[in-house]
């Protein structure tokens, strides 16, 4: 077996609608607390086996890194 896949990262221009989108269509629950700018862990509640995901701004320019 590889690697496994431990977490997952969206950047989105419209966070409030990706958190929906993943909210509705996987399950998940969301915290994006105020605190953090808007970036949202999503949690599917299966702390051993799920994987961990979060969704953030996109970068203005369109780079990554």
């Amino acid at each position: 077996m590889g690697t496994p896949v431990m977490w997952c990262k969206s950047s989105s221009t419209d966070q409030g609608r990706t958190r929906e989108l993943c909210t509705s269509l996987f399950g998940r629950t969301a915290d994006a607390p105020p605190r953090r700018g808007g970036y949202a862990l999503l949690d599917t509640g299966s702390r051993l086996e799920a994987v961990s995901a979060g969704i953030g701004a996109a970068d203005p320019d369109g780079l990554w890194a």
